[in-house]
């Protein structure tokens, strides 16, 4: 491909900081692959140059557009990965006894410590361990530890003490919670410290102290190795991401960075659009290129994202430009109910593949919510329409490889509460949670769940539940010396025959069972793979190698299927299809009834941006007139709503309505 003239200036820009502004669609992995290559032409060694992004599949691309341009050799030189990744790298080089804690176990711990304490009724919402996670979470990101909500010194000089004291107000506001957070969070630190465990934001947090305490000299090693450094995303960075990226490359300044505010969407998760809106009052001889010709969509599409994104105040000014054919109107639909709203998107379904010759994977359905979504999942089944809902989040939080990892944690530490609890009755196994209360009581340090559910001595557990707790223990001392006799990857696949999960997947609805599927295939493959590196390898050395392994590593899997996809708008980052409906366009659903501050309207509005900018050739908006809820007497009733805000923030001549 030939780079357009603003592509070939950032391709070829090397030395010193750049900010490269790239709107959706405008080939930026085009633009960083080259660049790759101009370096590579003049010199530079590919072993000194770092590229960073934000999910696997993004690496994937950068990985296979590089190897293009200088050859697959050349290109297993050049460091390319997740954030994520390079803090798995640098804490394993410092200290490798830590492992990562992934979420599940993180508000196990959560839940522990919240138990144990006293907890006042108006808290107790407060302290539901999804969201105190989810909290440590937006903290960590902002480099923030215990002490810091104590003293205000630890790494104060990397902290925006005002941003902190946004956060303290918004998500927590009086001073008795604070009180309370801080508690909390002490204790579920120090658990994790206690037991060299890190959670998910630990990773970058721990990077960027020990670059600050030099341990290891970790930094140095870096910094010798590298000098050039490309991160791609920059509006979805967040404080920790943003210093580490600062640290790392501030012996050059050789540092090109690349992202669009227009697509800045993970606010909840702690990105902070002002990272790339002040990267050139931080790095004020910045040379800023602005790529605004997109190749993915038609005209009418841009025109309407171009208008809709205006009515923004905080941020860059750019316009989407594009060569390609004017393409058809938007289509708009203004349905009676839901479920007319949903009939009416299977029916233009069929229609675009019986008659306009799209596949089903060309499509897509976006919401703003996944309760949105949920009807689809009903409705088109009945109809005959396959489809997948394409999730976010890491691959080891899915369901089935929890399940399964539990299995293995049991066998290898039959101490282990949290999986037989997860375990022993999926599949079902007819033990009841009260009966499952009992064998957790009855269980000593002296005596492992297995020794104590085969031996039977299980007081308050009779009859069918005790015979079937023994069963239960005998099954997992099955699986418990098989380890010894086959390798990981054949002890997975008679985990998932033995324990009868792969009859239960085989009673799932097809698409469900084949995407769980998926997923279990890639957790064998993972095995096969780490015993190719080490034949001697361990179920135990497995459990820990996956603890270290990129916690940001998803995939749908569903490529290879002819399938719609329905997924939310944030989980569309990145890609792109031939059709998209987003639908459920109606105020208090799109935008969002929480966003209440003129920052958050922003930010609905950047994801209604994206939204619009993933569709190539079609988009269909839709929304329906009326809803129903329950009343305060619990009955459900119907209630008129009205049209999303952002539908009329774009000319009407670029939609056409039906109804």
């Amino acid at each position: 491909m030939q780079l357009n003239a603003e592509q070939a200036e950032a391709a070829n820009y090397i030395e010193g900081p750049m900010l490269i502004i790239a709107g959706a669609g405008s080939g930026k992995t085009t633009v960083l692959s080259h660049r790759t290559k101009n370096m590579v032409d003049i010199g530079i060694s590919p072993n000194q140059i770092m590229m960073l992004t934000f999910t696997n599949k993004a690496v994937r691309g950068l990985e296979q557009q590089v190897a293009k341009q200088i050859g697959e050799e050349s290109a297993s030189h050049v460091w390319i990965s997740t954030f994520h990744r390079l803090g798995l790298h640098i804490v394993g080089e410092v200290d490798p006894s830590l492992v990562t804690l992934h979420p599940a176990g993180s508000r196990q711990v959560l839940k522990k410590i919240t138990e144990e304490m006293d907890i006042k009724e108006d808290n107790k919402e407060f302290v539901r361990p999804a969201k105190l996670l989810s909290l440590i979470s937006l903290f960590k990101s902002e480099l923030v530890l215990p002490s810091y909500l104590y003293d205000g010194q630890y790494l104060k000089d990397f902290i925006d003490s005002s941003r902190v004291k946004e956060l303290i107000r918004q998500h927590i506001g009086t001073k008795d919670r604070l009180t309370l957070f801080r508690t909390i969070y002490h204790t579920y630190q120090q658990l994790l410290d206690k037991h060299s465990q890190m959670d998910l934001d630990d990773i970058l947090l721990k990077s960027v102290e020990f670059f600050v305490e030099n341990k290891g000299e970790i930094l140095h090693k870096l910094q010798a190795r590298f000098r050039y450094f490309m991160i791609d995303e920059f509006q979805d960075t967040n404080r920790a991401q943003y210093v580490l990226a600062q640290m790392i490359s501030n012996h050059t300044r050789n540092l090109a960075i690349v992202g669009d505010d227009f697509q800045s969407i993970y606010a909840f998760r702690g990105s902070d659009m002002r990272n790339i809106l002040d990267f050139d009052n931080h790095y004020k001889d910045a040379f800023t290129v602005r790529l605004e010709e997109n190749y993915r969509s038609t005209p009418v599409i841009l025109e309407a994202a171009n208008q809709l994104i205006s009515h923004n105040e905080d941020q860059r000014e750019k316009t989407l430009t594009t060569n390609q054919q004017e393409g058809e109107l938007i289509t708009g639909y203004k349905a009676d109910s839901v479920q007319a709203e949903a009939t009416w998107v299977s029916g233009e379904i069929k229609k675009l593949v019986n008659e306009l010759g799209f596949q089903y994977r060309d499509i897509a359905i976006f919401y703003r919510s996944h309760a949105d979504g949920s009807l689809f999942e009903v409705m088109f089944p009945e109809e005959d329409i396959p489809f997948t809902v394409v999730k976010e989040g890491s691959f080891f939080e899915r369901e089935e490889i929890k399940d399964i990892m539990a299995y293995a944690s049991l066998v290898v530490n039959p101490h282990d509460t949290f999986a037989l609890r997860r375990i022993i009755n999926t599949p079902k196994r007819g033990i009841g949670k009260a009966s499952v209360d009992r064998i957790v009581e009855a269980k000593t340090e002296e005596i492992d769940y297995i020794s104590l559910l085969i031996n039977g001595k299980l007081p308050g557990v009779k009859g069918k539940s005790l015979e079937r707790a023994k069963e239960f223990g005998e099954l997992a001392q099955r699986l418990q010396s098989g380890t010894d006799k086959v390798g990981v990857a054949s002890w997975l696949k008679a985990c998932l025959k033995i324990t009868g999960y792969n009859v239960m997947l085989e009673e799932l609805e097809e698409g469900q069972r084949r995407e769980k599927q998926i997923h279990l295939d890639k957790l064998i493959e993972l095995a096969s793979e780490f015993e190719a590196q080490d034949e001697e390898m361990t179920l135990h050395q497995f459990i820990d190698r996956l603890k270290r392994t990129d916690v940001d590593a998803t995939l749908t899997g569903d490529e290879d299927f002819d399938r719609v996809q329905l997924l939310t708008v944030h989980a569309s980052k990145g890609l792109e299809f031939p059709v998209v409906f987003v639908v459920g366009m109606k105020e208090e659903g799109f935008p969002s009834p929480y966003a209440y501050s003129s920052f958050a309207m922003e930010e609905e509005r950047r994801i209604c941006y994206v939204a619009f900018t993933r569709a190539r050739e079609l988009l269909y908006l839709s929304y329906p007139k009326k809803k129903q809820e329950k009343n305060e007497e619990g009955e459900k009733v119907e209630i008129e709503t009205k049209p999303s805000r952002f539908l009329s923030e774009f000319d009407s001549s670029l939609i056409k309505w039906e109804e």
